[in-house]
This record gives structure tokens, C-alpha cells and sequence, in this order.
């Protein structure tokens, strides 16, 4: 069953929007959807060889926007300048595996996730993460962790470092206080600084820098895949990484970002929940992960 805007599917209908046309009619290309992202994080997004931006966030959002009857216009920016640039819309919608976050709700409205996994740590096999530590997480202190910047990988960390308060939280308590966290623009750079073990700088207070190469690097677990596969294609440095376990399953849940108020959220719920049920999710993330949502 199809949704419709009013204005956009030509029905005549005075209770538009319907749902009696099956399609929206052809796309209009005066009609751009201007999608930020932050084509650094295979496989929801990234280059391929000619170029053009691929994966599976990207596949998604042109199904939505061809229902939508939108032209899709690319925009590949740093992660933390994703949501600024919503704020002042500079772009109409975020498509970079965002999670809903308390803070991120002041500056925009997401649509129900599409997608979810665990968070894990990535790490060089030669200096694994032992796992059956206990507790496991204090292994962390005194080493240098990395996390992509204005990401909820970074939130984490900082919840692992410094404890959230939450009493039913399992990060109530901090758990590694003495583990330092490095963060970057670039996610691929921080895995390339890791593998290579280049030496990095941690401010610890406004006039102390720690020098040191990185530990581990917090990531999805698809992503973390790539990585560690892409490795033994070139096994100088071999990857590893955690369980779904290790983080105490916390979950990432990947959803759509518009500004405030947007009258579009209610309409791509309603394209998304038709997608997870006529299975064409299913067939994107059997695509890009080689598995399905119920896996």
C-alpha cells in the first residue's frame, strides 16, 4: 500500500494524502532531496572505484526517494558536520547510520531504525582484547581507544570511561577510567593509524597531551567485518575484534535524521515499514552484509 504527500501524487482526492495510487508517478527532477552523509563507513556508505557513492544507506534512501518521487543529490561530509548542516538546511536529510540519540532529538526528528547491530572493538590480532577477563573492561585503562568523532561510539566510550549514572545501565559505574580516547573525523584513518600503531596525541587536560599509538577502535559490527576481512587480504596486519558480547550488547540503531517538525517523518515510516515487510530491506542487507534483519 502506498503513502502519498499532499500535493505530490496528483490524486483528486480532498482527503489526500491516500493510498489509492500504487506508485507515485514519475520522478520529478525538480524535486532534490539533498541527503547528507559521510561515505567513510563501508558498507553503509562509501566510494567505489568510479567514484560514486554505494552502500546500503545509499540504496535505501534512492528506493524511498524514487516513492517520494525525489531526485536524490549527494552530499559526503565529515560525521560531525552531518547534523550542523541539517540545522541549518544545507541538506534535507541525513542518510550515515545515525542512532536517536536524547541530545540529537533537540536538533532533529528521526524515522523508526532500519537497521540494527551491536557496537564492538576493533583491534591488531598481534594485541588482541582478551574477553574472559574479569572485570573485562578494565584491560582498557591506561590504553588508548579510538572512536569516529560525534558518533554514539564516542558516547560510549565516554560512558565507559566516565560511567552514565544510570542506574539500570551497565555503565552505571565507569568501568575503565584511566582508558584513553582518541577521536577523528575519519574513521578509516583511525583504523590506519591503529594498524600501522602511528603515534597519536590525547589530550588528557587543557595543557597535558599524551602521546601513544591506538589500542582498539569502537565501531558496528558490520563494519568492524569489512575491516577485519579486508585484512587478510594483506595479512601484515591482521584484524580482529569483540563479540557482540564484550559491550555488553549495546545495541546501534540505525534510522533517518530530518530537521525539526519535518511532516516527511510520518511518510518514510510508512515506506520503511513497507519495505521491512515486503522484504526489500531484507534483500539490501542480504546486498551489503550478506545476512538478514532477523539474523
Amino acid at each position: 500500500m502506498a503513502i502519498c504527500i499532499p500535493g505530490t501524487c496528483g490524486c483528486p482526492s480532498s482527503k489526500c494524502p491516500c493510498t489509492c495510487a500504487k506508485t507515485f508517478g514519475p520522478v520529478d527532477l525538480r524535486r532534490v532531496w539533498r541527503v547528507g552523509t559521510s561515505a567513510d563507513y563501508p558498507p553503509f556508505e562509501d566510494y567505489d572505484l568510479n567514484g560514486a557513492i554505494i552502500g546500503f544507506d545509499i540504496d535505501l534512501i534512492k528506493i524511498i526517494a524514487e516513492k517520494l518521487r525525489f531526485v536524490v543529490d549527494l552530499n559526503d561530509m565529515d560525521f560531525n558536520s552531518l547534523f550542523p548542516a541539517l540545522g541549518v538546511r544545507y541538506i534535507d536529510i541525513i542518510a550515515a547510520a545515525v542512532s536517536e540519540t536524547p541530545d540529537r532529538l533537540r536538533f532533529a526528528d528521526f524515522t523508526i531504525p532500519y537497521y540494527e547491530s551491536a557496537m564492538v572493538l576493533l583491534y591488531r590480532e598481534e594485541d588482541p582484547i582478551v574477553e574472559d577477563l574479569d572485570p573485562p573492561l578494565s584491560q582498557l585503562d591506561f590504553k588508548i581507544v579510538a572512536a569516529q568523532s560525534g558518533t554514539t561510539q564516542e558516547e560510549l566510550l565516554n560512558a565507559i570511561k566516565y560511567g552514565d549514572g544510570d542506574e539500570e545501565s551497565p555503565f552505571n559505574d565507569p568501568l575503565a577510567p584511566k582508558m584513553l580516547i582518541y577521536t577523528h573525523t575519519s574513521l578509516p584513518t583511525i583504523v590506519s593509524q591503529m594498524a600501522t600503531q602511528d603515534i597519536v596525541e590525547v589530550r588528557i587536560s587543557p595543557t597535558e597531551v599524551v602521546e601513544g599509538s591506538i589500542h582498539a577502535t569502537i565501531m558496528i559490527d558490520k563494519v568492524a567485518d569489512g575491516y577485519v576481512n579486508r585484512s587478510k587480504e594483506s595479512p601484515q596486519v591482521l584484524l580482529g575484534r569483540t563479540s557482540e558480547y564484550f559491550l555488553f550488547e549495546s545495541i546501534e540503531t540505525c534510522s533517518f535524521a530530518l530537521p525539526l517538525g519535518s511532516s516527511l517523518v510520518k511518510v518514510i515510516n510508512g515506506i520503511i515499514a513497507e519495505l521491512q515487510e515486503n522484504g526489500e530491506i531484507d534483500r539490501l542487507i542480504e546486498k551489503w552484509f550478506g545476512g538478514s534483519s532477523t539474523d
